[in-house]
């Protein structure tokens, strides 16, 4: 306990040592600034020493600073000084300044006592109030507001009411810094009083404006009825700040009087009070807007679907279908589209569904499977498969692009039959894709694949043979591809040129060999392009995902080499080269340093595969190569080259030792 009493002892002594401390260190430094004042050196300098009084300085730099008061530069620095020392001194001072400043500096001596809200200095600004300098007179009336106390709200008053014509703006907005204050103190009916005579003075209409939402603000018992009159005005301003400030008085009487308003408003206020009902509103609010819903007029009826989504529920799932089912228009229906979609709960889905199975027509029959794909309904799909035999194309297409997200393999079957007795091409596409996804939406996705390949050994039709390979090369399903690559000695030439577009998507580089069949046989030269280009595709791809050996892609790369032609072809080549670290790919790159058409490539190719070869015994002959280069006019690039060599060099000492 002594132990404890004694740690205390101690702390407490560290503390006011500490503080002793610091007091004698501002007083020491306070002075060395209070010099910097009072010496010959630069403004700067002197701007600077007030800014540290204003931080750090005590009251003995009161003096320093209000002689500065008068100074052409440096006293707005001095009033930020005074502004920020703590303690009497610096209020008396700038008083005391108010007798012996004119003009400008005057004004800003009075923006300082504002700053301050010193009330002793009321009787002195009320008196310069009649000051033959306009600018003096609206500073102390702006003063007088800040300071609002009991002396100074008589005075900015008389000045609205009775004061000069001029200066009546001025003295409105002392009355609303006034009211703002009084708010703020929770003195709400003093501020009413000066909101109102605002209100009431010949003043510009913004200060009108600024006074009415303070007005409705601070009413207590009248609140509802007093902004319902303000949104009854003749003026749109006040109309619209009346709307504004609803905002931030939300309640259920508020939301009662809006509503009843909304009955019999016009038009144009019918759309301003429903959006504002986004912000006020309860239980009674939702019934008044779904009757809007209903208005013949568009406009209104468009804003009342946005506020019903934003403040509605599941409840109004029924009021959003038959929007769909009308489809009266198109932003209404993507209002409504978009609600459904976000609302939670199997009985919207259960809604949904029913919707869809009493449609008959086009376009909301498409809205409506659009929206079960989107909700992912999984009990929509005998429904939607219903929906994907429909001889109607955009509903057959909505109905497959439905099913992607929710088929798997129990509908698989029937999705392969849908997909055969398909005619117009772009409900096939969408089919297919529907196909696809089954497949991967499920985990046997090696008895889809034995599925889909039964379908293709089974079709003699080109057109379903495409499709099935176009689903299985996604698939990237290994056990299909010696059917697959069969087909490219079909004499279908379209077939072939299919399928050489399939295989290049493979996820794998299995294909290459059998695509090299056509590169390098007899096959007509659009399709030995076509094949070409699928190879250095594949082939690249492997070397981004290191599928392959270096060797095996220098084999691939060797042998592209031999049958490109066009600059396409060349530049596939070598930036897949680019990408293979190894000898053979620097010198196979460095054949097409000549080829002013892909010269710059192959420079960047040689670079990029010739980085780690020159820290091993390869250095020599990516020296070899690099001497070849010539006439590079991109600085990246030569950079990048002598950072080669350097590194060459280093090798060599290394390695030569």
């Amino acid at each position: 306990m002594m132990m404890r009493r004694a740690f205390i002892l101690w702390a407490a002594g560290s503390f006011l040592f500490a503080a002793s401390v610091a007091c004698v260190g501002a007083a020491n430094k306070t002075q060395e600034w209070i010099e910097v004042l009072q010496s010959e050196t630069s403004v700067f300098e002197k701007a600077q020493a007030c800014r540290q009084l204003g931080e750090f300085g005590t009251k003995e730099a009161v003096p320093a600073l209000a002689c500065l008061l008068n100074h052409n530069i440096l006293s707005a620095y001095a009033r930020a000084g005074l502004e920020r020392i703590p303690g009497p001194e610096a209020s008396a001072a700038l008083r005391a300044a108010m007798d012996q400043t004119q003009g400008k500096f005057l004004v800003g001596v009075i923006n300082s006592i504002a700053a301050l809200r010193d009330e002793k200095a009321v009787t002195a600004l009320s008196a310069l109030t009649r000051n033959s300098d306009p600018q003096v007179v609206k500073a102390a009336l702006l003063a007088l507001g800040r300071i609002s106390n009991d002396e100074a709200l008589p005075l900015v008053r008389h000045a609205l009411i009775s004061g000069p014509q001029v200066f009546r703006p001025d003295a409105a907005a002392a009355c609303l810094l006034a009211a703002e204050n009084q708010l703020n103190q929770g003195k709400a009916d003093i501020a009413r009083s000066l909101y109102d005579a605002v209100r009431g003075a010949r003043v510009p209409a913004s200060y009108r404006i600024g006074a009415t939402r303070g007005a409705i603000v601070s009413r207590k018992s009248d609140r509802a009825a007093f902004l319902i009159e303000q949104l009854r005005s003749d003026e749109p301003a006040i109309r619209d700040v009346a709307l504004l400030t609803i905002r931030e008085i939300p309640s259920d009487e508020l939301a009662t009087a809006l509503n009843a308003e909304l009955e019999g408003a016009q038009r144009d206020l019918q759309i301003q009070l429903m959006t504002a009902l986004e912000d006020c509103h309860n239980a009674q609010s939702l019934q008044v807007i779904r009757t809007k819903v209903q208005s013949d007029d568009p406009g209104v009826r468009l804003v009342a679907l946005r506020v019903l989504a934003t403040i509605g529920g599941s409840d109004d799932a029924s009021t959003f279908l038959n929007v769909i089912r009308d489809h009266v228009s198109a932003e209404e229906l993507s209002v409504a589209a978009s609600s459904l979609e976000q609302m939670e709960g199997t009985e919207v889905d259960e809604l949904i569904l029913r919707a869809l199975g009493l449609s008959n027509e086009s376009k909301p029959t498409v809205q409506l499977i659009r929206l079960i794909g989107k909700r992912n309904v999984a009990g929509a799909t005998d429904e939607l498969l219903r929906q994907a035999a429909s001889s109607d194309p955009n509903v057959g297409v909505a109905a497959f692009q439905a099913l992607k997200s929710i088929a798997g393999f129990d509908e698989l079957p029937s999705l392969i039959a849908l997909a055969k007795e398909c005619r117009d091409d772009s409900v096939r596409d969408a089919a297919v894709n529907a196909v696809y996804a089954a497949c991967k939406n499920n985990e046997r996705v090696h008895q889809s694949g034995a599925l889909v390949l039964k379908e293709l050994k089974a079709s003699t039709v080109t057109i379903e043979r495409e499709s099935w390979i176009r689903v299985l090369a996604l698939l990237g399903y290994a056990e299909a591809l010696p059917a697959i690559t069969a087909t490219l000695e079909d004499a279908d030439q379209k077939l072939v040129q299919s399928t050489i577009s399939h295989l290049s998507r493979w996820p794998d580089p299995a294909p290459i060999d059998a695509l090299f069949g056509v590169v390098e046989g007899d096959s007509n030269p659009s399709l030995r392009r076509h094949a070409l280009m699928a190879i250095l595709q594949l082939a690249t791809t492997a070397a981004d995902r290191s599928m392959a050996t270096d060797e095996e892609l220098i084999v691939w790369f060797r042998r592209a080499s031999k049958a490109v032609q066009s600059v396409q072809e060349k530049r596939l080549l070598i930036s897949g080269l680019g990408r293979v670290k190894h000898i053979e790919s620097v010198q196979l790159s460095a054949s097409y340093l000549g080829d002013a058409d892909v010269k710059i490539e192959a420079t960047y190719a040689i670079v990029n595969a010739a980085e780690p070869l020159v820290k091993g015994p390869d250095y020599k002959a990516v020296r070899a190569v690099l001497k070849k280069i010539s006439g590079i006019q991109d600085q990246r690039l030569l950079d990048q080259i002598a950072n080669l060599q350097r590194n060459i060099k280093s090798t060599a000492i290394r390695l030569n030792k």
